[in-house]
């Protein structure tokens, strides 16, 4: 093996770079390199994690890759022994990029979550470059460390719709605020949140988050057997354009039977534009129920926020004729059982803030939907909660009548909720 040249080849690069006599910077060199260069190279890019994206001079060439795959292993490396051991082999699958000149290249590799990797490489022939990256500061996404240990005993035969018995199995617990957001693992739904899937094959998995009205947040995470993986989403980021709809005027109203302190919120806070009164991002409001109801007086909580309508129903409703809002409304809030005060408190606003004296359907929104919608958590935990809120559009056909309304429980420590939900252009302010 000759050494001398390629020896003199390293010196006269250093020579290059640290030499004060010859001072010549880092990006001439660069230039030289590339100019002088003959022929073409090969350059094979793996990561930890995988699933990075590869850039070689700023065009994109691919995305690392992995896979497990099952070995085998004779005793001794002894052929023909009997015995055998056998187990996983997590397989680095490289980005493999041929016919690059001769020369110096700037490889850039980056993936959602980690701070980007970039460095200069010189090709001359075939080169492998291993990357291993860094968590971005202050980021949800969850460091993918491959395990140390592979199982080492895998059956000849598996029972249909079982997992192999090497296959190691942990879990994944998935929380949002707001609750209720849909769960794909792998692109399978598994239910809303919070939810805790168990029996997950370790390994590498992609994980999607999504609610109607907000935006979706996706992540990829590696599975350690016997462990169990986290995912709490503070905030999904809501969506809005000038289709969505606001919730105009909601009241809620706090009943007790017996004295005490509630601590009342909304979510997500920063939709809320409007309040009475105020409420605090991060602590929400503080109502005092004495003699019976909010400050003793049968006083309610105010808000107004930005929404939206997606997943509501408008099947079933009420018509509210122009002519007849006062009576059509008291009719319909009725079903529902709402008392003679939450009754005057709806028409008083709603029969004078409809824009014209134009006809209008009110489809109605129940609890759940409208917990789904604008999650409401109280403390402490109310023996009953109503929320009813109707989403208000001028008419241009009947609907279906209303067959099963819910009905209010008033019992214990309880809380009732009206509100409509329309757009901007329907409301006369």
């Amino acid at each position: 093996m000759k050494i001398w040249p390629r020896l003199i080849g390293v010196i006269f690069i250093l020579a290059l770079f640290c030499s004060p006599v010859l001072a010549i910077s880092q990006s001439d060199l660069i230039s030289q390199l590339r100019s002088q260069g003959a022929g073409t190279g090969t350059l094979s890019v793996t990561s930890s994690p995988v699933g990075a994206e590869v850039y070689l001079d700023g065009v994109y060439k691919g995305t690392t890759a992995g896979e497990l795959k099952p070995f085998t292993i004779h005793d001794g490396w002894i052929w023909g022994s009997n015995h055998t051991s056998t187990g996983l082999l997590f397989i680095h699958q490289p980005v493999t990029i041929t016919g690059i000149p001769i020369g110096s290249h700037n490889l850039r590799v980056t993936l959602s979550g980690y701070e980007d990797y970039s460095s200069w490489v010189i090709i001359t022939n075939d080169k492998e470059v291993h990357v291993k990256l860094k968590v971005q500061s202050g980021s949800t996404t969850i460091p993918i460390t491959v395990p140390t240990t592979i199982p080492t005993t895998v059956p000849t035969t598996v029972p249909t719709g079982q997992l192999p018995s090497y296959v190691k199995t942990g879990s994944v617990s998935v929380s949002s605020t707001p609750p209720g957001a849909r769960v794909f693992l792998d692109g399978v739904d598994r239910g809303t949140t919070p939810v805790t899937i168990t029996g997950v094959p370790f390994g590498l998995h992609n994980l999607r988050v999504t609610l109607s009205g907000y935006g979706d947040y996706s992540t990829r995470f590696f599975l350690v057997s016997g462990k169990t993986v986290s995912v709490t989403l503070e905030r999904i980021p809501i969506i809005f354009d000038p289709k969505n709809t606001i919730d105009a005027k909601p009241n809620i109203y706090l009943y007790s039977d017996r004295d005490l302190t509630a601590r009342v919120r909304l979510f997500p806070e920063y939709a809320i534009t409007a309040s009475d009164p105020p409420y605090r991002p991060g602590i929400g409001w503080i109502a005092e129920i004495r003699n019976g109801s909010l400050n003793g007086a049968g006083d309610f909580l105010f808000y107004e926020a930005l929404g939206h309508d997606s997943g509501w129903q408008k099947q079933e409703g009420y018509i509210i004729r122009g002519a007849y809002r006062e009576q059509d409304m008291a009719s319909m809030l009725g079903e529902y059982g709402f008392n003679e005060k939450e009754t005057a408190e709806f028409i008083e606003y709603w029969a004078c803030h409809l824009a014209g004296d134009s006809d209008y359907v009110f489809y109605p929104q129940e609890t759940d939907a409208v917990n789904r919608n604008m999650p409401l958590s109280i403390t402490p935990e109310p023996d009953a909660v109503t929320r009813i809120k109707f989403l208000a559009e001028p008419l241009v056909s009947a609907p279906e009548p209303v067959t099963d309304p819910e009905q209010i429980v008033r019992e214990g420590f309880y809380v009732v909720e009206w509100g409509v939900t329309i757009r901007e252009e329907f409301l006369d302010t």
